[in-house]
């Protein structure tokens, strides 16, 4: 393992994600999930695979299933990617991902239908344990091993005592000692009006009327940002937080246990620190707006009003974890 990317949600990490895979250097990028965790690996040239970890109940070990298989693609010749989100406030983009997911278990555990070539794998989730969501010092034995061999780590919270996002537990020596041998890099926006509008753009309204909900008794569907931002701005200010809250909290803790780290500009900095054959345009994965459309550029400014309100209400300077001092975030 020669790095650490510690990049929170919307902060580089599938544009890192994407050149290692077009480079076929093996690395993990770790979601919010607590039953898995996701390897990418390259056993020959020009394959790309993808294997997923689970841990069986009642056994410390883990079982590791064939995901997706595919050729591998060239970005320079080839469309190789598409920025969407599951929401897209600006110009309506959808999410394309071959991952489908089933909800209605009665456990609320969600079960899901991989696709790949050999057809359909169904995993059952009744048969595993979730085990990422319990301290690393219960699962560094049976796990840490297959989850750090590669070239890179993409937004391993777990290994710090995250889960979902949220600091939960204690890390353990071992993995400490592993980290402060890596190379750490926490990467952040300069441009932070421009990164507010990539979260803002990312706004579900679903998910935020459920917590209006829940929270005020009242029944309502926002339909977009906008009818939630009239409803309530703190819902959309609450929104933004949670992004700055993430990446700070990330690097308040890498901190704590005194394992170095070097940051990443998004804006400025070139990826050559990682000595790859492939470097990605940094405008690879960013949402580049076809602004020059009417209609998508109105909605961008209507963004970009939001976002600029929202830097002074909060008094906004700095969303790497110094801006904490003033902003309290």
């Amino acid at each position: 393992m020669s790095f650490v990317y510690w990049g929170g949600v919307n902060s580089g990490s599938d544009h890192l994600n994407r050149t290692y895979e077009f480079n076929e250097l093996p690395h993990t990028h770790h979601f919010s999930e607590v039953y898995k965790f996701r390897k990418f690996l390259y056993p020959k040239p020009k394959t790309h695979q993808e294997w997923d970890y689970f841990k069986p109940k009642n056994k410390n070990k883990l079982e590791k299933y064939l995901i997706f298989e595919r050729r591998s693609y060239n970005p320079f010749t080839e469309k190789t990617y598409s920025y969407s989100e599951k929401h897209n406030f600006v110009d309506n983009r959808v999410h394309d991902n071959f991952v489908i997911h089933e909800s209605g278990d009665k456990r609320g555990m969600e079960k899901t239908l991989h696709q790949h070539k050999k057809g359909d794998t169904i995993i059952n989730y009744d048969e595993y344990e979730p085990f990422l969501k319990y301290a690393p010092s219960e699962w560094e034995n049976y796990a840490l091993d297959d989850m750090i061999d590669v070239e890179m780590l993409v937004r391993p919270l777990h290994l710090i005592g995250m889960v979902k996002y949220e600091r939960v537990h204690p890390t353990t020596n071992k993995i400490v000692s592993i980290l402060k041998k890596t190379t750490n890099i926490v990467p952040y926006k300069e441009d932070i009006i421009d990164s507010l509008i990539s979260k803002l753009n990312m706004f579900e309204p679903p998910k935020h009327s459920r917590r209006y909900i829940k929270r005020t008794g009242k029944p309502v569907l926002f339909k977009t940002i906008i009818d939630a931002y009239n409803r309530d701005k703190n819902i959309v200010w609450s929104h933004l937080d949670e992004f700055i809250k993430q990446q700070r909290d990330i690097e308040e803790i890498l901190q704590e246990y005194k394992i170095p780290y070097d940051y990443l500009n998004l804006d400025t900095d070139d990826y050559s620190r990682f000595k790859l054959k492939t470097i990605l345009p940094r405008k690879y994965s960013h949402p580049n707006f076809d602004l020059d459309n009417a209609e998508i550029n109105h909605r961008h400014d209507i963004l970009k009003n939001l976002a600029e309100e929202y830097v002074t209400i909060r008094k906004l300077t700095e969303t790497r974890l110094s801006g904490r001092i003033t902003d309290r975030i």
